[in-house]
């Protein structure tokens, strides 16, 4: 009789760490799911989706992020719509989004930035590659140009 009771109470035994075993490695399954949840959440970027209305047309076509964080943007802006003269522009947007600064080059020709690089010379920090053309004056040209950017985007 206590060899029966025996053998019962090992089949007990046996469902009873079947049991145990199987709530241990949903546990364990549970704590690394939410690790890595919480993981993904720690090291998440910020990041910004911001529209800036104007009345001009404006169209960028290169970006460079700086040391800071921030953006600085090449393009053009027009603003007397798509067809109109159109004006190199540089912009810098902080790391959240924020207009910090916007410049125009050669505002009477019309020109556009097309690609900015860092570049490190003399004070220019940035190398800013576009193109130049006279659209009003009786002599026309058309010219590829390359201006070194400081951080304040001034020709430098």
């Amino acid at each position: 009789m206590s060899s029966l009771n025996l053998i019962r109470g090992d089949k007990y035994w046996i469902k009873f760490n079947e049991l145990t075993l199987k709530f241990l490695i949903m546990k364990i399954c549970l704590i690394t799911f939410l690790l890595l949840i919480i993981s993904q959440l720690l090291v998440a970027q910020t990041s910004f989706f911001k529209t800036y209305r104007r009345p001009s047309h404006e169209r960028a076509f290169s970006s460079v992020q700086t040391d800071d964080g921030s953006f600085i943007i090449a393009g053009e802006i027009s603003e007397s719509g798509y067809y109109g003269m159109k004006e190199g522009y540089l912009a810098i947007i902080s790391g959240t989004g924020d207009l910090v600064n916007e410049s125009l080059i050669n505002p009477n020709d019309n020109s556009r930035f097309c690609i900015i690089l860092p570049y490190h010379y003399g004070n220019a920090e940035y190398i800013c590659i576009g193109s130049t053309d006279s659209i009003s004056d009786t002599v026309t040209y058309s010219r590829i140009v390359f201006y070194g950017i400081d951080t304040e985007m001034s020709i430098a």
